[in-house]
């Protein structure tokens, strides 16, 4: 069975200390016990330096294991070196099987009482895939790496999903978030741009089926990035395109307390009508999320709402 690693730490500026995993020792024992050894290295603590460890599990699908039966170095580790969780999972998840699946393991590192804030969060990205959005979509590629790694390097366990929209909505991946960067990395490239050019899409749609059809952790932070270079259809439009209304949309989001960040044309140096303009700003300001101007670079509208993303209680 292959066991793929995703570690995050959070550390006040006071502590520097590099992490680093031992794979060559790391995995399921071959013995049938069922035990798993998460081995890491450790340096830059002083030997009376102690730091508190979490530690989660997660199955590509995104399920979530029960990690009870942790021992060794948990829930503290004190001073650098090499150290060793061991993981029963036997224990912790009887009868099951997991040789056909790789499970990829969180581990959080932060000083004992820091408080690290909104740990969970997930990301649902909602992506207009018209050909007019092609330069677009690829900005958003060629810089996926760097918020999945803002995310990582800020100490946030977070899931992602994509949506993509037309004149119609899409889930290409189901309705399961990915906990893994490098899948979420390999749904971002796989997007393409075709069709469209005929006026608005069904951005209202992606907006609220992603936050209706997607399986959200209830305990975590709701973020929907939407891009879109078009008006938007609307129930009564006359197409019959779309289901919802801008009305229906403020409410949805509100009500699940979803923060809405929103890319798009404005309605000067755009051609996007001032209509649906202020209402992609009414989304953005009413959820406590940020508009931005679509031209405006991925590498600084990820980082910017990693910030944001921090700064929520």
């Amino acid at each position: 069975m292959k066991l793929s690693f995703c570690i995050f730490f959070s550390f006040s500026l006071l502590l520097a200390f590099e992490l680093s995993l031992d794979d060559e020792h790391s995995g399921q024992r071959r013995d049938g016990s069922q035990l798993w050894d998460i081995v890491f290295d450790v340096e830059g603590l002083d030997d009376m330096d102690s730091l508190e460890v979490d530690l989660k599990a997660f199955t590509q699908s995104g399920e979530e294991l029960t990690c009870v039966t942790l021992s060794g170095d948990y829930p503290k580790i004190y001073g650098s070196g090499k150290k060793m969780i061991v993981w029963n999972i036997g224990a912790d998840e009887p009868g099951r099987e997991f040789y056909s699946d790789s499970i990829l393991i969180r581990l959080t590192l932060h000083e004992p009482g820091v408080n690290i804030g909104w740990c969970n969060v997930d990301v649902v990205i909602v992506f207009d895939t018209t050909a007019s959005m092609l330069s677009s979509i690829t900005n958003a590629q060629e810089n996926i790496d760097l918020f999945t790694d803002s995310l990582e390097a800020s100490g946030f366990d977070y899931r992602l999903g994509l949506v993509t929209f037309g004149d119609g909505t899409n889930f290409p991946h189901g309705y399961d978030m990915t906990v893994d960067s490098d899948e979420f990395h390999d749904w971002i490239w796989a997007i393409g741009a075709s069709g469209g050019g005929d006026g608005p899409e069904t951005s209202l749609d992606g907006i609220a089926d992603a936050i209706n059809f997607y399986h959200w952790r209830a305990e975590a932070l709701h973020i929907v990035l939407m891009i879109t270079d078009a008006d938007f259809h609307e129930l009564g439009d006359g197409t019959g395109f779309s289901d919802e209304t801008p009305e229906g949309v403020l409410a949805l989001i509100t009500e699940t307390e979803t923060v809405c960040f929103i890319v798009s044309p404005d309605d000067v140096t755009g051609w996007l009508s001032t209509y649906c303009y202020n209402w992609y700003l009414n989304f953005t300001s009413a959820s406590d999320g940020s508009w931005y101007l679509m031209g405006t670079s991925f590498d600084s509208i990820y980082l910017d709402i990693v910030t944001i993303i921090s700064d929520f209680d």
